[in-house]
């Protein structure tokens, strides 16, 4: 998950990792800006997802054969629980279709999005803490209907 950073409102550039297996040695994710690691923001952020498909942390996710793919020294951890992060997702893919993403931002809040299959973004917001995140998401979140 890609953020543009803006200066408008003094947002950087931040890009998350969420693995999808809990398998994964970077499971539930971990965030790196320009500033931690030094990843292309020239490009916009087709550059910058060009950059991360060539780190091993991604090839790994892929099914390349690559011994070790830890997140970069300097990524922040997602800093959740890796179980509380795989139930809650699991809960909102199978209760309503759709994916949750969150990025730990530079102050310790939460970004977060609920997202449909097709890549649409159907909710999202910035909560102070994990759980914070956690409710917000699901608040008033009911699974898609057949109804027009």
């Amino acid at each position: 998950m890609v953020r543009a950073g803006t200066d408008e409102v003094d947002e950087p550039w931040l890009l998350t990792w969420l693995p999808d297996s809990t398998q994964d040695p970077s499971y539930p994710g971990f965030t790196i800006s320009p500033e931690s690691v030094d990843f292309p923001t020239s490009n916009g952020i087709g550059g910058v997802l060009e950059w991360a498909a060539r780190q091993t942390w991604t090839r790994r996710a892929a099914g390349e054969d690559v011994e070790e793919a830890p997140a970069p020294a300097e990524a922040t951890s997602l800093g959740v629980p890796a179980d509380e992060f795989a139930t809650f997702s699991e809960k909102v893919h199978m209760d309503f279709g759709w994916f949750f993403a969150a990025t730990k931002e530079p102050d310790g809040s939460f970004s977060w999005a609920v997202m449909s299959r097709d890549g649409y973004q159907v909710k999202s917001g910035v909560a102070d803490t994990w759980d914070d995140a956690r409710l917000a998401a699901i608040e008033d979140l009911y699974p898609p209907s057949g109804e027009e």
